[in-house]
């Protein structure tokens, strides 16, 4: 769900549901205690229609202001339980969950993967966030095969430098040391 479309929703929970479930609350409390202390008065019947109003008594005007209180107090906390929870769960946990997978990202482990890939704006950052590391994995693999080639070119480089020199350095001792004792040897050698 995108995340315009939750804050709308939030907002119009905040307001619309606390009203109703009071409106609720008012008509039950207000209809049982009625009912149990006997102490309303009827005021008529409308001819126009078939509804009669009750006006409530001290006696029970007091108890339903108390009880009024609690009940919208319940209400309240929890509707804000509800939408906290909502929200934790729609937004907070999968920015926490990226945020784990960005320190992945940070000591160099880009194998880890998110858990879920949840709709709207964050399900657009989820993917965002796996085509980066999927590059980042891409260039640091180029980067050791790279790394690997360049080893071992300069590893054949030497092995091939060093078989000249080392029969150079031979010839250049048996000079040194007399075995080219003629001057056919010795040209030999030097060539």
């Amino acid at each position: 769900m995108k995340f315009k479309t939750r804050l709308q929703i939030t907002f119009i929970t905040i307001i619309v549901l606390p009203i109703l479930l009071t409106a609720g609350a008012f008509i039950v409390i207000g209809n049982f205690l009625a009912k149990t202390q006997g102490q309303v008065e009827n005021i008529g019947i409308d001819p126009l229609g078939p509804h009669m109003e009750v006006v409530f008594t001290p006696a029970v005007a007091r108890p339903l202001f108390f009880y009024m209180l609690i009940a919208i107090t319940l209400i309240l906390i929890v509707t804000s339980v509800l939408l906290t929870t909502w929200i934790k769960k729609g937004l907070i946990n999968p920015i926490q969950n990226l945020n784990v997978a960005m320190q992945h990202i940070a000591e160099g482990n880009l194998d880890y993967r998110l858990p879920e890939t949840p709709e709207g704006e964050i399900g657009s950052l989820y993917r965002n966030y796996e085509d980066m590391r999927l590059r980042l994995k891409e260039s640091a693999d180029e980067k050791l095969m790279t790394e690997n080639q360049n080893k071992e070119l300069i590893s054949n480089i030497s092995h091939d430098l060093k078989t000249p020199i080392t029969s150079i350095k031979g010839y250049v001792e048996g000079i040194m040391d007399g075995v080219a004792d003629t001057p056919e040897k010795m040209d030999k050698y030097i060539r």
